[in-house]
Formats: structure tokens, sequence, C-alpha cells
């Protein structure tokens, strides 16, 4: 797989319930901390070894276009937030995003634009069109 920029429209069109103007907090956010290239928009820093959860943690203000989102927990999160346990609710990104290692569309989103991992679908299509001509 190759690197994906991460931008704006990246983010919104990978994770659900992403809006452009939380999506653009996260990379501003990333790009202050030296986590994103200013002139590429890649990942310097290995998304699954940094501390980019921290890092929005630390935000304060809830972007005001998450106030449309449904009620907490129902389409948002991939488990249901009544079954989080309290001390892991530091997981949970401006009462919208799950931040939990293995289950966060957001962590998922950031380990394929970093794109130094075992898998990528990306290519699946084109190697079964090879396939599929070569027969």
């Amino acid at each position: 797989c190759r690197p994906l920029p991460l931008t704006i429209e990246y983010l919104w069109n990978r994770v659900p319930g992403m809006t452009q103007e939380a999506a653009g907090v996260i990379i501003t956010t990333l790009r202050e901390a030296k986590h994103l290239d200013p002139t590429t928009d890649l990942l310097n820093v290995d998304p699954t070894k940094s501390n980019w959860r921290e890092l929005l943690q630390q935000i304060q203000t809830r972007p005001k276009s998450l106030s449309s989102i449904p009620e907490k927990g129902q389409i948002l999160f991939p488990r249901p937030l009544e079954t989080i346990k309290t001390n892991d609710r530091t997981m949970i990104l401006w009462d919208a995003f799950d931040l939990t290692p293995g289950l966060s569309p957001l962590a998922k989103a950031l380990h394929r634009a970093w794109a130094f991992h075992e898998y990528c679908s990306e290519s699946v299509l084109p190697a079964l069109d090879l396939f599929e001509r070569e027969q």
C-alpha cells in the first residue's frame, strides 16, 4: 500500500459521523504536533505508536457541527456506548468518536493513511483483474 494524504475529505469519507469541521480540527491538531507533513499531508508518525489520542483528547471545544449527530452511541460507536466501562470513557472523543484501539474507525483511517501495515484493500481489485485477464 502507498500512504494516503490525511485530508478533511479523507476523514470525512472514512469515519462514520465525521464532519468536515471535526476533520479540520483533527488535522490541525496533528499538523501542529508535527504528526502530519504540512506540504504533503502524509503522516510523519506511525499512529500505532504515537500519542495522537492524547493530543485529540486535550482539545476542549467540541466542534459545533457534531451537535447534529444522533444521541450518543446510536451510530458512531462500533460497540454500544452503554457497554463501555466508566474508566474506558476516556477513549471517547467529543461524545462522538470511539478511540479504543482495535475498534476505532478513526484509528483505522489513520492506520490506512499511514499504510505501513500488512493489509490494504486497494490492491485486491487490480490483482483480481490481472488474474482474470491472464486466464
